[in-house]
């Protein structure tokens, strides 16, 4: 069954005393556009992300958005930053002694004073962050396309209902050409007896080679053979498991389009182009509901 384009996927795991959290939400795109943002100290897992959606997702704009968190004890350093606080404590005793101060350095004073006490993140193992990430990308990624499944489904089921109505029209539309023959001798018939004068007589003849060239150029039986091929090819397509097929089906709206481009202006039954604007509409529809589609 097709997939849609729109998704959203998130998981969120605890190892090794790292939290790693990953969002993943996907709109409709005319091709595959995936970015990342992840914490700039982690960011080599960026390439890693992008190729393991790559291998799920052919189709969409993809956003994704990691955070991890590391509680280990050694996770940070605590240093003193010993040169700068000597130029501290000189400084303040150059104080006390200028202006004949009666006070002492405590340490308190000095951890108050910025950039004294450094604090610094270990770096954490590349291979276990790109483990964890992995991890928790393939719970939200698997997340992600079982909804892309369902909103497929649900967008499957009513393309159907529409092709199905399309189908019904062409049939109809179907039986009522074959009367266009007809219905066209027949009023052209009634033209050309008021034309003519009193006690002139028709020439049958004529009349029929005339029905047999507007026939000719209004058939649209080949049209109707062409557009009703096209439903039957959208249903196959819309049914196919596991493929993508946003892009076949794009081509086939547009070729259903033409061939009903084509019908309207060939025929001039008024009931005839009620039909074929009811088919122009749903369409339109399907048009709109396949840009979703991966």
């Amino acid at each position: 069954m097709i997939k849609s384009m729109t998704g959203f996927g998130q998981s969120v795991d605890l190892i090794n005393n790292m939290k790693c959290t990953i969002e993943i939400k996907s709109v409709n795109n005319r091709y595959r556009d995936i970015s990342v943002r992840s914490p700039r100290s982690i960011s080599y897992i960026d390439e890693v992300i992008k190729s393991k959606i790559s291998e799920k997702i052919s189709r969409g704009k993809v956003e994704v958005f990691v955070t991890l968190d590391n509680f280990s004890d050694d996770c940070n350093v605590v240093s003193i930053n010993k040169k700068l606080a000597n130029l501290y404590i000189e400084a303040i005793r150059d104080l006390i002694k200028e202006y004949s101060l009666k006070d002492e350095i405590r340490i308190s004073d000095l951890l108050n004073l910025g950039e004294v006490l450094e604090v610094t993140k270990n770096d954490i193992n590349q291979e276990l962050v790109k483990e964890i990430v992995t991890n928790v990308l393939d719970k939200a990624l698997e997340k992600l396309i079982d909804m892309r499944i369902t909103e497929g489904e649900n967008l499957a089921n009513d393309i159907i209902k529409k092709v199905a109505n399309i189908k019904n029209l062409i049939d109809i539309i179907k039986m009522r050409s074959k009367n266009f023959a007809f219905e066209y001798k027949s009023k052209l018939r009634g033209k050309i007896k008021e034309l003519l004068d009193e006690g002139v007589k028709l020439d049958e003849g004529r009349l029929e080679l005339e029905v047999a060239i507007i026939a000719d150029k209004c058939g649209i039986d080949e049209e109707l053979v062409r557009l009703m091929s096209h439903c039957d090819q959208f249903i196959s397509t819309v049914k196919n498991e596991g493929q993508p097929v946003g892009r076949k089906l794009d081509f086939l709206i547009q070729e259903m389009n033409r061939e009903t481009n084509t019908i309207g202006s060939k025929v001039s039954d008024l009931d005839t182009i009620k039909f074929v604007v009811e088919i122009k509409s749903e369409l339109e529809k399907i048009r709109e509901q396949v840009q979703n589609i991966e």
